[in-house]
């Protein structure tokens, strides 16, 4: 019965400190925000310590199972809230109630997209900006590497 209320305790948590650490930070180590590993390493490894000193070795990797599934869970359905072009009109027009095309194109426009997407790879050292150019970083360990 112990392993259901910290099971209930570690889901709280998670949630908590989720929003906490969004709160602290927006930036990215690309693909992942800064937030969600904070979030990951910080339940991980309390409720790892947790689990194995009141039962077990088996049940402190569980846990630490049951952690990075969260993580998976909350990363790709906040992936897919922020990176869908369709779900970001979805919401805004149901924050506004109605909202016409006009006031559509204000948020959406090219501009707008463009200056989104230089922010989020500037936050995460993919880009950076001299003398009104842009160009790739040459970081080390960089997961865009990859695909290019």
């Amino acid at each position: 019965m112990m392993i259901i209320q910290l099971l209930i305790l570690n889901i709280l948590s998670y949630i908590f400190i989720y929003k906490l650490s969004f709160l602290i930070t927006s930036k990215y180590i690309y693909p992942f925000r800064v937030a969600d590993l904070i979030n990951l390493f910080t339940n991980s490894l309390l409720f790892f310590i947790v689990a194995f000193f009141f039962f077990s070795l088996k049940v402190a990797i569980i846990f630490l199972f049951i952690n990075l599934n969260f993580f998976y869970i909350s990363y790709s359905i906040i992936n897919l809230i922020n990176t869908s072009p369709r779900m970001k009109i979805i919401l805004e027009i149901k924050k506004n109630k109605k909202i016409s095309i006009n006031q559509l194109y204000k948020f959406y426009n090219y501009d707008f997209i463009l200056d989104n997407r230089l922010r989020r790879l500037q936050s995460s050292n993919q880009i950076e900006y001299k003398d009104s150019k842009i160009s790739l970083k040459d970081n080390k360990f960089n997961f865009f590497k990859i695909i290019i």
